[in-house]
């Protein structure tokens, strides 16, 4: 009973998910336009649609980008490590919020969250018309997406709060964020993201809807009990019988990506040097 109850409960919130995507690319088609900003919203929600996640190169220019690592150079100077090498606010009276943020690190892996409530400018960032709209079709509410400052080194250059070289990821296993409903995310390039630089993220394409398909073991396996994805068994479910389905998400400084992190996915290794990228939740 309890499987069955999931799965009418995953389903029906795919369908809604879903719905209003056809009901929003419904309108887009009919309103029609050929700006800048139009024509990326429609590819976003298109293509989030028929892929999982969505890919816009030079979204930003480089001196906006330039101006977002200053930013956040300026919020790691405020911030310093406490006993248990956790990121608190050199301001004594914020360290009692900083505990609430959970903010995760690792050697060589920092996730600083909640930059909008750190910075004047990065709330007006997150405040901006076009992610409110991603927001109200691809998660149906309208408001301002909250920033996660994600950094990642092997140690060969000096960063603010962060200790050691990155061997293990935070996020290195094939997981799912949500058992029941679409997740999406936004990631700004802060620095050019490859196999050199490694630290990427890998998704596989749509399956979220192919986890809906299969039987009660594997929907227990994967989502009741929050188990991590080895590639085995991921080949072994069939949810990975083609090397396309295995998507990496490289980009350029300045791209713009959006994903569906319901669909399984991680964080790999860094081989060599860093990366910086921005999170829009």
């Amino acid at each position: 009973m309890k499987n069955i109850n999931f799965l009418i409960a995953k389903n029906y919130k795919n369908f809604l998910f879903y719905s209003r995507i056809n009901f929003f690319i419904f309108l887009l088609n009919i309103r029609g336009g050929s700006s800048y900003y139009f024509k990326n919203l429609k590819k976003i929600v298109t293509e989030i649609k028929k892929n999982g996640y969505c890919r816009i190169p030079n979204f930003f220019n480089q001196r906006f980008i330039d101006n977002l690592i200053d930013e956040t150079n300026y919020i790691l100077s405020k911030y310093e490590l406490n006993e248990n090498n956790y990121p608190v606010s050199k301001d004594k009276s914020e360290r009692i919020n900083d505990l609430k943020k959970n903010h995760e690190f690792k050697p060589g892996e920092i996730k600083l969250k909640f930059l909008e409530g750190i910075s004047k400018n990065l709330d007006f960032f997150s405040k901006n018309s076009f992610f409110q709209i991603v927001n109200l079709i691809l998660k149906g509410k309208y408001g301002s997406p909250s920033l996660i400052y994600h950094l990642l080194s092997d140690g060969s250059q000096t960063f603010p709060l962060l200790k050691g070289k990155s061997q293990s990821r935070i996020s290195g296993d094939w997981h799912i964020d949500s058992k029941h409903e679409h997740v999406i995310k936004g990631i700004v390039f802060l620095d050019d993201v490859n196999e050199t630089t490694g630290g990427y993220t890998e998704i596989i394409k749509n399956s979220k809807n192919r986890l809906m398909k299969k039987n009660f073991d594997i929907h227990k396996r994967f989502h009741e009990e929050d188990k991590s994805i080895s590639d085995e068994d991921l080949i072994k479910s069939g949810l990975m019988d083609k090397a396309e389905y295995k998507v990496p998400l490289y980009g350029k400084k300045g791209d713009l990506i959006y994903l569906d992190s319901s669909n399984l996915h991680r964080g790999t290794k860094l081989h060599k040097g860093y990366r910086r990228l921005l999170w829009i939740y």
